[in-house]
């Protein structure tokens, strides 16, 4: 294998990897060893591995490595950690026949307080959304779209429908309660999205799961970003939609809900 001129000797199983990008993954933020929606995870890599590839995922097997990797980093330092899924042995000419499943441990120190958003509209679609996959070209191409056009990331679209961001998905505050885009067949069900429905509902706020179009953007009183490395995230415009700068009252009130839950121990193996 020959990389920029140079003969290089990758591992095989990784190689597969880098060419296909046939895996799927979470990404999960470990603080004090432990992980806010940590069963979802798990729940969500059984799920896509079982209609990716078919397999079963060993949920004990994944912590086990999840702990190794962990066993680097300082047991009080914020980690990000990524665990990828993807078949041993993959053969392009017969996928099906894989029967048990590579695990990747990676990550990196967590980002910590990241400034407010600033995003620009993408006519863009997720491939395999009800899934989290490797292929994420497409999520890419509209983030450098948008990034070059002068914003910090892309809310993409479909027609007039929002759907999510680019690796996160989307809230807007509209009085003293929030609205997500409705979960289809182009919108991942994030784990941290889930989450934050859960508290709102317990602590009785309202969420309404609806379309939402672009002509609909200049009525939020407010948005935020929501994935696993970051939490809640501020979102400052959408194109030249202004919203109030650190967020509103009632994002403020979701994010002490959203701190407030309570994380899952890694130190122990999880009884599926």
């Amino acid at each position: 294998m020959i990389l920029n001129g140079k003969a290089i000797h990758p591992d095989d199983q990784l190689a597969s990897l880098a060419l296909y990008g046939n895996a799927t993954f979470t990404t999960m933020l470990v603080a004090d060893g432990k992980v806010k929606g940590l069963g979802l995870h798990l729940q969500r890599l059984q799920q896509d591995a079982e209609a990716l590839f078919g397999l079963p995922v060993d949920t004990a097997q994944v912590m086990d490595n999840v702990r190794d990797f962990l066993a680097g980093f300082t047991a009080s330092e914020p980690v990000t950690v990524r665990v990828t899924l993807f078949p041993q042995g993959f053969d392009i000419a017969e996928p099906e026949a894989c029967n048990e499943l590579n695990i990747l441990v990676t990550g990196r120190p967590a980002a910590g307080n990241l400034p407010a958003l600033r995003c620009g509209l993408v006519a863009s679609q997720r491939s395999l959304a009800g899934q989290k996959s490797g292929n994420m070209i497409s999520l890419f191409k509209a983030r450098r779209q948008a990034r070059l056009a002068g914003a910090d990331d892309a809310l993409l679209t479909n027609g007039q429908q929002i759907t999510e961001g680019a690796t996160w998905n989307v809230f807007f505050v509209k009085g003293q309660q929030l609205i997500t885009p409705a979960l289809s067949g182009e919108i991942l069900p994030g784990v941290t999205r889930q989450l934050v429905i859960d508290c709102c509902q317990a602590a009785g706020i309202t969420v309404q799961q609806q379309a939402v179009t672009a002509s609909q953007l200049a009525s939020f009183d407010a948005a935020f970003a929501t994935n696993a490395g970051w939490g809640l995230r501020p979102i400052s415009a959408i194109d030249d939609i202004e919203y109030v700068s650190g967020g509103s009252d009632l994002m403020g009130q979701v994010r002490s809900l959203f701190d407030q839950l309570p994380a899952e121990t890694l130190a122990e193996p999880l009884v599926d």
